[in-house]
């Protein structure tokens, strides 16, 4: 019988790497914590990696999250409703990473440029995996005009948006939960409701939860959708997750 591979001090690093980071956050974690779990020295960190943005650089293009969504949509290949079988497995792998999740997002403003080219590679491939997940489902419910890789990026785009408000506030008010949100996604996907170029202009359709968020007006809650929605299904997903972000409908707006 044959022994289980002995992982490379890189390996062990990387592993760490991620563990570490997806429990406190990137910023929180040290390289000092990292090399302790990883049973190494700290100068071997460093001399394989050079500094911690270089070790994150690794974890986006060596780690097994990839792999994880690849096995979890396997998975749910046949479902009776892909879509939401999707979105459930999205949600609860973003879920085993949250402090990962907000620190990417919050920081990566401080990354250098290699770090955002690997992190948009990642998101390129996810979008792959997505995609091939849509085909194989023969999934229908995609707004009129919009394409199986438009698809993938919309939902993907809607998934991580909810994820992101869910890890960084308490009680947003915009869904009281997660099959709500779903449920939401859903029904934009949904070819129920669609009209002219395949995204509703019945708010009450499409964004239940939006017109009960706040005390705004409906008109200018359709204003912002609207808006949107003239320049495309990535922008109209943009828009409602800003929206539920607790952007006022001007903020939303000024950046589409």
């Amino acid at each position: 019988m044959m022994s289980a591979r002995k992982l490379s001090s890189r390996e062990k690093i990387v592993r760490s790497a991620l563990d570490l980071f997806s429990q406190q956050g990137i910023t929180a974690t040290t390289t000092k914590e990292i090399a302790e779990q990883a049973g190494v020295n700290e100068v071997t960190l460093f001399r394989q990696f050079g500094s911690k943005q270089g070790l994150l650089l690794a974890v986006l293009q060596e780690s097994s999250m990839l792999g994880k969504m690849q096995v979890a949509l396997t998975e749910i290949v046949g479902a009776n409703d892909p879509l939401l079988a999707y979105g459930e497995v999205g949600l609860d792998l973003l879920g085993n990473v949250p402090e990962l999740v907000r620190s990417l997002i919050g920081e990566s403003g401080q990354f250098p440029p290699e770090n955002l080219q690997a992190l948009g590679q990642a998101l390129r491939q996810a979008n792959q995996q997505t995609t091939g997940y849509l085909r194989s489902a023969q999934l229908s419910e995609l707004p009129a005009g919009v394409s199986v890789d438009e698809g993938a990026s919309l939902l993907n785009t809607l998934l991580l948006g909810y994820a992101v408000m869910d890890f960084s506030s308490d009680g947003h008010g915009f869904w009281p939960n997660q099959a709500a949100f779903l449920a939401s996604v859903e029904a934009l996907f949904s070819s129920e409701g669609q009209a002219g170029d395949g995204l509703a202009d019945d708010i009450s359709t499409v964004e239940p939860a939006v017109a009960r968020v706040a005390d705004l007006p409906e008109e200018t809650v359709r204003s912002l959708f609207q808006k949107a929605k003239k320049q495309g299904a990535q922008a109209y997903a943009l828009a409602y997750v800003l929206f539920g972000a607790g952007l006022r409908a001007e903020e939303a707006m000024g950046l589409l």
